[in-house]
């Protein structure tokens, strides 16, 4: 009986820790930017006006969603509706540039992770590097989906853990009394 109490302390404890365990702590810290010195770097870029900004997940890399209405592409495939990924939190150098406001957007990678430290980007600075651009294409492209964040996957996994554990000892428990009786 003891070691039954024992172990439903351990699962039970584990469990609490997990769901216990606090966010991270995040800080932006931007170096000076050259667009020239990045281009390699970006996969897109364009000008357009944010129409949406919505938050998947508050903790994740690219937990947010911004949709744009694109107005003219300088590097990389974007369509008139065009949705990239930021940070939800600025301290992470996440960005939201605000619904109807009309930016310069330089994404990273494969050009769909935009950020704080290149929010400064201006519609002549694209220009200047890349040239007139083009229109966006009329043919939608598929944004980068955020998946569940690690964390959820620890939690998740906790709770099965635990779950299956305390089965287990119930179950040693019950045999244990039956075998007595």
């Amino acid at each position: 009986m003891k070691r039954s109490l024992y172990a439903l302390t351990v699962v039970v404890s584990t469990f609490v820790f997990l769901l216990a365990t606090p966010s991270p702590a995040y800080a932006c810290s931007c170096a000076e930017f050259v667009l020239e010195d990045s281009v390699s770097e970006i996969g897109l870029a364009f000008v357009g006006t944010q129409v949406d900004y919505d938050v998947e997940d508050e903790f994740e890399n690219d937990g947010a969603k911004i949709t744009f209405e694109v107005e003219r592409v300088y590097d990389g495939d974007a369509s008139e509706t065009t949705e990239v990924r930021t940070h939800a939190q600025s301290s992470a150098c996440g960005v939201n540039f605000g619904d109807g406001n009309r930016v310069a957007v330089v994404g990273w990678g494969e050009g769909r992770s935009v950020g704080l430290c290149t929010s400064s980007i201006t519609e002549a600075d694209l220009l200047r590097v890349y040239g007139d651009g083009y229109a966006p294409s009329a043919d939608p492209v598929s944004s980068l989906e955020s998946g569940v964040s690690t964390a959820r996957y620890v939690v998740i996994g906790g709770v099965v853990l635990a779950a299956a554990v305390g089965v287990y000892f119930a179950r040693s428990a019950l045999a244990n009394r039956q075998g007595v009786d």
